[in-house]
C-alpha cells in the first residue's frame, strides 16, 4: 500500500471518529454516504466538527469551505486536499 493510501485510510477514521463523537453517535452510523444534515447535523454542530478536525489535522477551514461540507465524503475529500496541499 503506498503512502498516501495509507494517510487517506487515517484520515477517513479519525474523521468519522470526531464526527460520531461531536453527534455523541455510535462510529458505525457514520458513512462516507451520510448527510450532514440526515445525521441531525446543526450550524452549531458543524462548527464543532469543524474546529475539531482543525485541531487534529492542523489544518484551517474557511466559512466558505464549512459551507461546501454537505456529506462526510465532502469533508473527507476536503481535508484530504489540505494534507496534500
Amino acid at each position: 500500500m503506498a503512502e498516501w493510501e495509507g494517510n487517506v485510510k487515517k484520515s477517513r477514521s479519525k474523521v468519522v471518529e470526531i464526527i460520531a463523537r461531536e453527534l455523541e453517535v455510535e462510529k458505525e452510523a457514520v458513512t462516507e454516504e451520510c448527510f450532514l444534515d440526515t445525521l441531525g447535523v446543526d450550524s452549531p454542530q458543524l462548527l464543532e466538527i469543524a474546529l475539531a478536525i482543525e485541531e487534529e489535522f492542523e489544518i484551517e477551514i474557511s466559512d466558505a469551505d464549512l459551507t461546501r461540507f454537505h456529506t462526510v465524503s465532502d469533508i473527507i475529500t476536503y481535508v484530504n486536499d489540505q494534507e496534500g496541499a
